[in-house]
């Protein structure tokens, strides 16, 4: 039976006709503000941040979507999936002769509002509230970074475009997975005639590449996946520059307090959190030397995380 407005607003706990108080908001473009932040190069990146009330309220369309339509993610697929993540999807590409690296370029905001509509249907919405949760879920016709609705929605969107790769590299013998918009590929035998074939499908699908982030990474070489080294037949690692880096990084603010830190309080300690997934005694012991200079108060886990561990590479100026 179709998804109706009236159900998703009832898992959600809120009273009838929020959604559409929701939309006429966002539509009205207030109850969020634009950040840009700046990255490597002199760019930025154009992240939404909602209010407390809105935030709360796409959290909640998104609890609600997960639980009630049919839409599973494959696989291939470990960005923004329960019990997946950087480290599930770097271990798909561990001791391989040959990594290929391909990035999405823009990938949300690609993504239009008549997108999300049809994939909502195909999810078994009905379409009054696929129509709803799309102008719920976007910002000026598109899927903004920033709700936490844009990449459950990015993955049912994309998820035609992860069989048609799944198929090809299956064809190739390569494994396959994909990372929110960081696509990995890996096997015995990865040539420039495979990656053409891979960026046609890609392009027929209506997917722009972001070229610079290509690259083939061989054995003997360093070879990452989501920020990890799979280098190692035995599983990822935390690279030993990372630790290198996050070991100064936490000594400098042990002496002199989190102004001294490159990386800022924020970033490191959602470093710090992403290593613990992947190295849970290097993690505490760096959380263990900030506490125990005073300058930790609760729990490690209270602050948030930072997207990716790729992003640690991009904060201190590397382009792996």
């Amino acid at each position: 039976m179709a998804v109706t407005v009236d159900q998703i607003e009832r898992m959600m706990g809120v009273p009838p006709g929020t959604l559409d108080k929701t939309a006429r908001i966002l539509e009205a473009e207030t109850g969020f503000t634009i950040l840009r932040i700046p990255s490597r190069r002199g760019r930025f990146r154009r992240v939404v941040r909602l209010t407390t009330t809105l935030d709360s309220i796409i959290k909640g369309i998104r609890r609600s979507l997960e639980a009630q339509l049919s839409f599973v993610p494959r696989d291939c697929v470990h960005g923004c999936v329960k019990q997946r993540g950087i480290l599930t999807n770097a271990r798909a590409h561990v001791g391989k002769k040959v990594v290929l690296r391909i990035d999405i370029r823009r990938f949300f905001e690609s993504i239009s509002v008549s997108q999300v509509e049809d994939a909502l249907r195909t999810s078994e919405a009905d379409p009054e509230s696929s129509a709803l949760v799309a102008r719920c879920t976007t910002l000026g016709g598109f899927l903004p970074v920033g709700f936490s609705t844009s990449p459950l929605l990015a993955n049912m969107i994309f998820d035609g475009t992860d069989a048609l790769l799944g198929d090809c590299a299956k064809s190739y013998s390569l494994s396959y997975t994909r990372y929110v918009d960081d696509l990995s590929f890996s096997g015995e035998h990865l040539d420039d005639q495979i990656r053409l074939e891979i960026e046609g499908v890609l392009r027929s699908q209506g997917w722009e590449i972001q070229d610079r982030k290509t690259r083939f990474m061989r054995a003997g070489h360093a070879q990452y996946v989501t920020g990890l080294s799979v280098n190692d037949p035995n599983g990822p690692h935390i690279p030993r520059n990372m630790k290198r880096f996050l070991r100064l990084e936490v000594h400098h603010v042990v002496r002199s307090g989190f102004g001294a830190s490159v990386l800022g309080k924020r970033k490191l300690l959602g470093h710090i959190n992403h290593v613990k997934h992947v190295d849970y005694d290097l993690g505490l012991e760096l959380h263990d030397a900030i506490r125990s200079a005073g300058l930790l108060v609760g729990r490690p886990d209270d602050e948030s995380p930072e997207d990716g561990l790729e992003l640690f590479w991009e904060d201190i100026g590397i382009d792996f």
